[in-house]
């Protein structure tokens, strides 16, 4: 971000995010929509999870999937520093997220 590689750091972001799925679900080459839907399915069969959280998490990941991880993983997109702070900082929230599940799911 310092270096103004905006588009850079949300592409980067997308694919931690992404890693942070694979690990999950023990799924290496998952990606996109159908590694959100083995995500949702692990958290309904290995994690208490409510069906509303389900529904929840299931909107976010597939809207950053659709509209900020695979607009940035295939062409360069312009951004400012406001957005792209905007973009890194909801994935990283995700991410977070992402990675207390897989925690969770290893203590059962």
């Amino acid at each position: 971000m310092d270096n103004e590689l905006y588009d850079h750091a949300v592409r980067e972001v997308g694919i931690a995010v992404e890693s942070a799925l694979r690990d999950v679900v023990g799924n290496d080459d998952g990606y996109g929509q159908r590694l959100v839907g083995e995500f949702i399915d692990h958290l309904h069969d290995e994690v208490f999870v409510y069906n509303t959280m389900l529904k929840i998490y299931r909107l976010r990941l597939r809207t950053f999937f659709k509209f900020v991880r695979n607009p940035h993983a295939h062409r360069k997109i312009s951004l400012t520093r406001p957005h792209a702070l905007s973009l890194t900082a909801h994935a990283l929230h995700l991410l977070s997220d992402i990675q207390q599940f897989g925690g969770e799911g290893d203590q059962q």
